[in-house]
Protein backbone atom coordinates (compact mmCIF):
# COMPACT_ATOMS: atom_id res chain seq x y z
CA UNK A 1 0.00 0.00 0.00
CA UNK A 2 1.26 3.44 -0.86
CA UNK A 3 0.50 6.52 1.20
CA UNK A 4 0.93 10.14 0.10
CA UNK A 5 1.51 12.59 2.96
CA UNK A 6 1.07 16.32 2.41
CA UNK A 7 2.16 19.25 4.57
CA UNK A 8 0.33 22.28 3.17
CA UNK A 9 1.49 25.72 4.28
CA UNK A 10 0.82 29.28 3.18
CA UNK A 11 3.86 29.44 0.88
CA UNK A 12 4.87 25.80 0.44
CA UNK A 13 3.67 22.23 0.08
CA UNK A 14 5.80 19.40 1.42
CA UNK A 15 5.11 15.81 0.37
CA UNK A 16 6.29 12.29 0.98
CA UNK A 17 5.30 9.03 -0.74
CA UNK A 18 5.62 5.99 1.53
CA UNK A 19 5.17 2.32 0.56
CA UNK A 20 4.13 -0.26 3.16
CA UNK A 21 4.94 -3.82 2.13
CA UNK A 22 4.18 -6.54 4.67
CA UNK A 23 4.77 -4.23 7.62
CA UNK A 24 7.94 -2.75 6.20
CA UNK A 25 7.75 0.92 5.27
CA UNK A 26 9.90 2.45 2.56
CA UNK A 27 10.09 6.09 1.56
CA UNK A 28 9.79 6.21 -2.20
CA UNK A 29 10.27 9.96 -2.65
CA UNK A 30 9.96 13.29 -0.83
CA UNK A 31 9.94 16.89 -1.90
CA UNK A 32 8.75 20.40 -1.31
CA UNK A 33 7.30 23.05 -3.58
CA UNK A 34 7.76 26.67 -2.53
CA UNK A 35 5.65 29.38 -4.14
CA UNK A 36 5.29 33.14 -3.56
CA UNK A 37 2.86 34.42 -0.96
CA UNK A 38 -0.59 35.27 -2.25
CA UNK A 39 -0.49 38.77 -0.77
CA UNK A 40 1.86 41.73 -0.63
CA UNK A 41 3.15 43.26 2.60
CA UNK A 42 3.14 46.91 3.61
CA UNK A 43 5.97 48.59 5.55
CA UNK A 44 4.51 47.38 8.85
CA UNK A 45 4.22 43.81 7.60
CA UNK A 46 0.46 43.88 7.19
CA UNK A 47 -1.21 42.00 4.37
CA UNK A 48 -2.63 43.78 1.35
CA UNK A 49 -4.01 42.45 -1.91
CA UNK A 50 -1.60 42.31 -4.83
CA UNK A 51 -4.05 44.37 -6.89
CA UNK A 52 -4.57 47.04 -4.23
CA UNK A 53 -2.00 49.54 -5.53
CA UNK A 54 -3.22 49.15 -9.08
CA UNK A 55 -6.83 49.58 -7.97
CA UNK A 56 -5.99 52.75 -6.03
CA UNK A 57 -4.13 54.28 -8.98
CA UNK A 58 -7.01 53.43 -11.31
CA UNK A 59 -9.43 55.09 -8.89
CA UNK A 60 -7.31 58.24 -8.87
CA UNK A 61 -7.22 58.33 -12.67
CA UNK A 62 -10.99 57.99 -12.82
CA UNK A 63 -11.47 60.77 -10.28
CA UNK A 64 -9.18 63.13 -12.21
CA UNK A 65 -10.90 62.29 -15.51
CA UNK A 66 -14.38 62.84 -14.05
CA UNK A 67 -13.35 66.19 -12.55
CA UNK A 68 -11.92 67.33 -15.88
CA UNK A 69 -15.06 66.17 -17.69
CA UNK A 70 -17.27 68.05 -15.23
CA UNK A 71 -15.31 71.26 -15.72
CA UNK A 72 -15.45 70.91 -19.51
CA UNK A 73 -19.20 70.23 -19.49
CA UNK A 74 -19.90 73.31 -17.36
CA UNK A 75 -17.75 75.62 -19.46
CA UNK A 76 -19.41 74.38 -22.66
CA UNK A 77 -22.89 74.90 -21.18
CA UNK A 78 -22.05 78.39 -19.90
CA UNK A 79 -20.51 79.38 -23.23
CA UNK A 80 -23.61 78.10 -25.04
CA UNK A 81 -25.80 80.39 -22.89
CA UNK A 82 -23.42 83.37 -23.17
CA UNK A 83 -22.22 83.20 -19.57
CA UNK A 84 -18.62 82.65 -20.72
CA UNK A 85 -16.83 83.97 -23.80
CA UNK A 86 -15.95 81.58 -26.60
CA UNK A 87 -12.73 83.30 -27.66
CA UNK A 88 -9.65 81.80 -25.98
CA UNK A 89 -8.03 85.10 -25.08
CA UNK A 90 -11.21 86.61 -23.67
CA UNK A 91 -11.99 83.38 -21.79
CA UNK A 92 -8.54 83.40 -20.21
CA UNK A 93 -9.09 86.98 -19.09
CA UNK A 94 -12.44 86.11 -17.44
CA UNK A 95 -11.05 83.01 -15.73
CA UNK A 96 -8.22 85.19 -14.40
CA UNK A 97 -10.67 87.33 -12.38
CA UNK A 98 -10.48 86.94 -8.60
CA UNK A 99 -13.63 84.91 -7.80
CA UNK A 100 -13.93 85.75 -4.09
CA UNK A 101 -14.98 89.44 -4.44
CA UNK A 102 -17.38 88.33 -7.20
CA UNK A 103 -18.96 85.71 -4.93
CA UNK A 104 -19.57 88.40 -2.31
CA UNK A 105 -20.87 91.02 -4.76
CA UNK A 106 -23.18 88.47 -6.40
CA UNK A 107 -25.38 88.51 -3.30
CA UNK A 108 -26.19 92.24 -3.54
CA UNK A 109 -25.01 93.71 -6.85
CA UNK A 110 -25.69 92.87 -10.48
CA UNK A 111 -22.73 91.11 -12.10
CA UNK A 112 -22.10 90.95 -15.80
CA UNK A 113 -22.95 87.62 -17.46
CA UNK A 114 -19.27 86.70 -17.75
CA UNK A 115 -18.56 87.62 -14.12
CA UNK A 116 -21.40 85.40 -12.96
CA UNK A 117 -20.08 82.63 -15.18
CA UNK A 118 -16.72 82.99 -13.40
CA UNK A 119 -18.51 82.52 -10.05
CA UNK A 120 -20.14 79.29 -11.30
CA UNK A 121 -16.81 77.98 -12.59
CA UNK A 122 -15.26 78.56 -9.18
CA UNK A 123 -18.11 76.80 -7.36
CA UNK A 124 -17.63 73.87 -9.72
CA UNK A 125 -13.92 73.72 -8.93
CA UNK A 126 -14.33 73.65 -5.14
CA UNK A 127 -17.60 71.96 -4.28
CA UNK A 128 -16.82 70.59 -0.80
CA UNK A 129 -17.06 67.27 0.97
CA UNK A 130 -20.33 65.33 0.77
CA UNK A 131 -21.07 63.20 3.80
CA UNK A 132 -22.76 59.82 3.40
CA UNK A 133 -24.85 58.34 6.20
CA UNK A 134 -23.71 54.76 5.59
CA UNK A 135 -19.99 55.26 5.16
CA UNK A 136 -19.17 58.39 7.09
CA UNK A 137 -19.75 56.70 10.50
CA UNK A 138 -20.44 60.15 11.91
CA UNK A 139 -19.02 60.69 15.37
CA UNK A 140 -21.23 61.71 18.26
CA UNK A 141 -18.86 64.58 18.99
CA UNK A 142 -16.92 65.96 16.06
CA UNK A 143 -13.73 66.48 18.04
CA UNK A 144 -11.09 65.32 15.59
CA UNK A 145 -10.11 65.47 11.95
CA UNK A 146 -11.89 66.87 8.94
CA UNK A 147 -15.41 66.90 10.39
CA UNK A 148 -14.21 69.01 13.31
CA UNK A 149 -12.58 71.51 10.94
CA UNK A 150 -15.77 71.76 8.89
CA UNK A 151 -17.87 72.34 12.01
CA UNK A 152 -15.45 75.01 13.23
CA UNK A 153 -15.59 76.80 9.87
CA UNK A 154 -19.40 76.71 9.86
CA UNK A 155 -19.38 78.23 13.33
CA UNK A 156 -17.04 81.04 12.27
CA UNK A 157 -19.21 81.81 9.23
CA UNK A 158 -22.26 82.18 11.47
CA UNK A 159 -20.42 84.23 14.09
CA UNK A 160 -19.08 86.65 11.46
CA UNK A 161 -22.58 87.31 10.13
CA UNK A 162 -21.61 86.14 6.65
CA UNK A 163 -24.48 84.80 4.57
CA UNK A 164 -22.43 82.36 2.51
CA UNK A 165 -19.04 80.69 2.48
CA UNK A 166 -17.98 82.90 -0.42
CA UNK A 167 -18.83 86.08 1.48
CA UNK A 168 -16.87 84.87 4.51
CA UNK A 169 -13.79 84.05 2.41
CA UNK A 170 -13.99 87.37 0.58
CA UNK A 171 -14.07 89.29 3.87
CA UNK A 172 -11.28 87.08 5.21
CA UNK A 173 -9.07 87.81 2.17
CA UNK A 174 -9.38 91.58 2.65
CA UNK A 175 -8.49 91.39 6.35
CA UNK A 176 -11.98 92.37 7.50
CA UNK A 177 -12.13 89.07 9.43
CA UNK A 178 -9.14 88.03 11.51
CA UNK A 179 -8.09 84.36 11.39
CA UNK A 180 -8.94 82.24 14.41
CA UNK A 181 -6.18 80.57 16.43
CA UNK A 182 -6.41 77.22 14.61
CA UNK A 183 -7.51 78.64 11.24
CA UNK A 184 -5.26 78.72 8.14
CA UNK A 185 -3.97 82.18 7.34
CA UNK A 186 -4.63 81.69 3.62
CA UNK A 187 -7.80 80.90 1.68
CA UNK A 188 -6.47 77.45 0.82
CA UNK A 189 -6.22 74.30 2.92
CA UNK A 190 -9.76 74.46 4.27
CA UNK A 191 -12.17 71.58 4.58
CA UNK A 192 -15.66 72.57 3.48
CA UNK A 193 -18.99 70.78 3.21
CA UNK A 194 -21.02 70.31 0.02
CA UNK A 195 -24.15 71.99 1.39
CA UNK A 196 -22.17 75.21 1.97
CA UNK A 197 -21.68 75.48 -1.80
CA UNK A 198 -25.24 74.37 -2.58
CA UNK A 199 -26.65 77.09 -0.33
CA UNK A 200 -24.38 79.68 -1.90
CA UNK A 201 -25.32 78.53 -5.40
CA UNK A 202 -29.03 78.99 -4.63
CA UNK A 203 -28.39 82.40 -3.01
CA UNK A 204 -26.29 83.91 -5.81
CA UNK A 205 -28.51 82.48 -8.55
CA UNK A 206 -31.64 83.93 -6.93
CA UNK A 207 -29.94 87.32 -6.55
CA UNK A 208 -28.63 87.46 -10.12
CA UNK A 209 -31.77 86.01 -11.75
CA UNK A 210 -33.58 89.27 -10.99
CA UNK A 211 -30.92 91.15 -12.97
CA UNK A 212 -30.80 88.69 -15.90
CA UNK A 213 -34.39 87.37 -16.11
CA UNK A 214 -34.21 86.14 -19.69
CA UNK A 215 -30.84 84.50 -19.27
CA UNK A 216 -30.86 82.78 -15.88
CA UNK A 217 -33.88 80.52 -16.27
CA UNK A 218 -34.98 77.70 -13.98
CA UNK A 219 -34.21 75.19 -16.71
CA UNK A 220 -30.63 76.42 -16.99
CA UNK A 221 -30.31 76.48 -13.19
CA UNK A 222 -31.17 72.78 -12.92
CA UNK A 223 -28.70 71.88 -15.68
CA UNK A 224 -25.90 73.85 -14.01
CA UNK A 225 -26.77 72.46 -10.57
CA UNK A 226 -26.63 68.88 -11.84
CA UNK A 227 -23.22 69.36 -13.47
CA UNK A 228 -21.69 71.00 -10.40
CA UNK A 229 -23.14 68.87 -7.62
CA UNK A 230 -23.88 65.47 -9.18
CA UNK A 231 -22.06 62.64 -7.46
CA UNK A 232 -22.25 58.94 -8.18
CA UNK A 233 -23.70 56.65 -5.55
CA UNK A 234 -21.06 54.97 -3.41
CA UNK A 235 -22.75 51.58 -3.73
CA UNK A 236 -23.44 49.27 -6.60
CA UNK A 237 -27.00 49.55 -7.92
CA UNK A 238 -29.48 46.97 -6.70
CA UNK A 239 -29.80 45.69 -10.25
CA UNK A 240 -26.45 43.89 -9.96
CA UNK A 241 -27.40 41.97 -6.80
CA UNK A 242 -27.72 38.26 -7.57
CA UNK A 243 -30.67 35.98 -7.00
CA UNK A 244 -31.24 34.10 -3.76
CA UNK A 245 -30.30 30.42 -3.91
CA UNK A 246 -33.35 29.46 -1.85
CA UNK A 247 -35.85 31.89 -3.39
CA UNK A 248 -34.70 32.43 -7.02
CA UNK A 249 -37.52 34.92 -7.64
CA UNK A 250 -36.04 37.30 -5.07
CA UNK A 251 -32.81 39.23 -4.74
CA UNK A 252 -30.25 38.14 -2.18
CA UNK A 253 -31.03 39.38 1.30
CA UNK A 254 -28.71 41.97 2.93
CA UNK A 255 -26.82 40.43 5.85
CA UNK A 256 -28.21 43.15 8.15
CA UNK A 257 -31.81 42.24 7.29
CA UNK A 258 -33.66 40.65 10.20
CA UNK A 259 -34.57 37.67 8.01
CA UNK A 260 -30.89 37.05 7.27
CA UNK A 261 -30.02 37.34 10.95
CA UNK A 262 -32.77 34.87 11.86
CA UNK A 263 -31.67 32.48 9.09
CA UNK A 264 -28.08 32.45 10.37
CA UNK A 265 -29.20 31.75 13.94
CA UNK A 266 -31.51 28.89 12.94
CA UNK A 267 -28.86 27.43 10.63
CA UNK A 268 -26.30 27.45 13.43
CA UNK A 269 -28.74 25.71 15.80
CA UNK A 270 -29.65 23.12 13.17
CA UNK A 271 -25.96 22.25 12.77
CA UNK A 272 -25.41 22.08 16.52
CA UNK A 273 -24.87 18.69 18.18
CA UNK A 274 -24.20 17.72 21.78
CA UNK A 275 -21.65 15.10 22.79
CA UNK A 276 -21.80 13.37 26.16
CA UNK A 277 -18.17 12.54 26.98
CA UNK A 278 -19.18 10.08 29.70
CA UNK A 279 -21.20 7.86 27.34
CA UNK A 280 -19.86 8.93 23.96
CA UNK A 281 -23.40 9.64 22.77
CA UNK A 282 -23.77 12.26 20.05
CA UNK A 283 -27.10 13.70 19.02
CA UNK A 284 -28.81 16.82 17.71
CA UNK A 285 -30.86 19.11 19.89
CA UNK A 286 -34.49 18.18 20.42
CA UNK A 287 -37.33 20.66 19.78
CA UNK A 288 -37.37 22.09 23.31
CA UNK A 289 -33.57 22.50 23.39
CA UNK A 290 -33.60 24.17 19.97
CA UNK A 291 -36.24 26.64 21.17
CA UNK A 292 -34.15 27.54 24.23
CA UNK A 293 -30.97 28.15 22.19
CA UNK A 294 -32.78 30.16 19.50
CA UNK A 295 -34.40 32.31 22.18
CA UNK A 296 -31.03 32.95 23.83
CA UNK A 297 -29.35 33.89 20.54
CA UNK A 298 -32.27 36.10 19.48
CA UNK A 299 -31.83 38.49 22.39
CA UNK A 300 -28.03 38.68 22.63
CA UNK A 301 -25.13 39.59 20.34
CA UNK A 302 -23.44 36.31 21.30
CA UNK A 303 -23.69 33.43 23.72
CA UNK A 304 -20.79 31.30 24.94
CA UNK A 305 -21.14 27.52 25.04
CA UNK A 306 -20.85 27.70 28.83
CA UNK A 307 -23.87 30.02 28.93
CA UNK A 308 -25.84 27.70 26.65
CA UNK A 309 -24.93 24.69 28.81
CA UNK A 310 -26.27 26.55 31.83
CA UNK A 311 -29.53 27.45 30.11
CA UNK A 312 -29.99 23.87 28.89
CA UNK A 313 -29.06 22.53 32.34
CA UNK A 314 -26.28 20.35 30.95
CA UNK A 315 -23.29 19.22 32.99
CA UNK A 316 -19.71 20.09 32.05
CA UNK A 317 -19.39 16.59 30.61
CA UNK A 318 -21.63 17.63 27.74
CA UNK A 319 -19.81 19.37 24.90
CA UNK A 320 -20.96 20.92 21.65
CA UNK A 321 -19.63 19.74 18.30
CA UNK A 322 -18.23 23.21 17.50
CA UNK A 323 -16.02 23.12 20.60
CA UNK A 324 -12.54 21.60 20.82
CA UNK A 325 -10.59 20.77 23.98
CA UNK A 326 -7.33 22.03 22.47
CA UNK A 327 -8.79 25.50 21.92
CA UNK A 328 -8.87 25.22 18.12
CA UNK A 329 -12.67 25.28 18.01
CA UNK A 330 -15.18 28.02 18.73
CA UNK A 331 -16.18 29.18 22.18
CA UNK A 332 -19.42 31.01 21.34
CA UNK A 333 -22.21 31.49 18.80
CA UNK A 334 -23.23 34.81 17.24
CA UNK A 335 -26.66 36.11 18.15
CA UNK A 336 -28.99 38.69 16.63
CA UNK A 337 -26.47 41.49 16.05
CA UNK A 338 -28.93 43.95 14.48
CA UNK A 339 -31.66 43.74 17.10
CA UNK A 340 -29.16 44.00 19.93
CA UNK A 341 -27.52 47.08 18.43
CA UNK A 342 -30.87 48.79 17.98
CA UNK A 343 -31.88 47.87 21.53
CA UNK A 344 -28.77 49.43 23.05
CA UNK A 345 -28.97 52.77 24.77
CA UNK A 346 -27.48 55.52 22.56
CA UNK A 347 -23.87 56.21 23.40
CA UNK A 348 -20.32 56.42 22.10
CA UNK A 349 -17.74 53.65 21.90
CA UNK A 350 -14.01 53.88 22.63
CA UNK A 351 -13.26 55.03 19.09
CA UNK A 352 -15.75 57.89 19.35
CA UNK A 353 -18.41 56.42 17.03
CA UNK A 354 -22.10 56.53 17.84
CA UNK A 355 -23.57 53.24 19.01
CA UNK A 356 -26.99 52.08 20.04
CA UNK A 357 -30.32 53.49 18.98
CA UNK A 358 -33.69 53.02 20.68
CA UNK A 359 -32.76 51.42 23.97
CA UNK A 360 -34.87 48.79 25.70
CA UNK A 361 -38.05 50.24 24.17
CA UNK A 362 -37.07 48.44 20.95
CA UNK A 363 -37.97 45.03 22.42
CA UNK A 364 -41.57 46.20 23.00
CA UNK A 365 -42.12 46.89 19.28
CA UNK A 366 -43.97 44.34 17.16
CA UNK A 367 -42.11 42.29 14.54
CA UNK A 368 -43.56 44.25 11.62
CA UNK A 369 -42.32 47.56 13.00
CA UNK A 370 -38.87 46.12 13.71
CA UNK A 371 -38.66 44.89 10.12
CA UNK A 372 -39.64 48.33 8.82
CA UNK A 373 -37.03 50.08 10.96
CA UNK A 374 -34.22 47.83 9.74
CA UNK A 375 -35.36 48.05 6.10
CA UNK A 376 -35.31 51.88 6.22
CA UNK A 377 -31.83 51.92 7.79
CA UNK A 378 -30.55 49.57 5.08
CA UNK A 379 -32.15 51.22 2.06
CA UNK A 380 -31.96 54.96 2.77
CA UNK A 381 -28.72 56.86 2.08
CA UNK A 382 -30.17 60.21 3.09
CA UNK A 383 -30.25 60.71 6.85
CA UNK A 384 -33.03 63.32 6.60
CA UNK A 385 -35.28 61.01 4.57
CA UNK A 386 -34.48 58.05 6.85
CA UNK A 387 -35.48 60.07 9.93
CA UNK A 388 -38.72 61.16 8.27
CA UNK A 389 -39.66 57.60 7.25
CA UNK A 390 -38.87 56.24 10.70
CA UNK A 391 -41.40 58.67 12.14
CA UNK A 392 -44.05 58.27 9.43
CA UNK A 393 -43.99 54.50 8.94
CA UNK A 394 -42.73 53.20 12.27
CA UNK A 395 -44.45 55.51 14.73
CA UNK A 396 -41.22 56.71 16.33
CA UNK A 397 -41.03 60.19 17.80
CA UNK A 398 -38.37 62.76 16.98
CA UNK A 399 -36.24 61.89 20.00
Amino acid sequence: MRTLGLDIGTTSIGWALVEDTKGQERVIATGVRIFPEGVDRDQQGGEQAKTQTRREKRGQRRQIARRARRKSQLRDLLAEHELLPTEAGELEEVIGLNPYPLRQRALDEPLSAFEFGRVLVHLNQRRGFKSNRKTDKARAKEEKGMLAEISALAGRIEESGSRTLGEYLARFSTGEIEPAEDEPETLRNRHTRRDMYQDEFDAVWAAQASHHPGLLTEELKEKVRRIIFFQRALYWPKSVIGRCDLEPRLKRCPIADRAAQRFRIVQEVNNLKIIDRTTGEERRLDADERAVVIEELSKAKERSFDQLRKQLKFTDAVRFNFEADDGSGRDKLKGHLVDCELAKKPGTNKKGYRTGALGKDYWALDERTKNRIVAILIDEDSEERALALLQQRCGLDTE
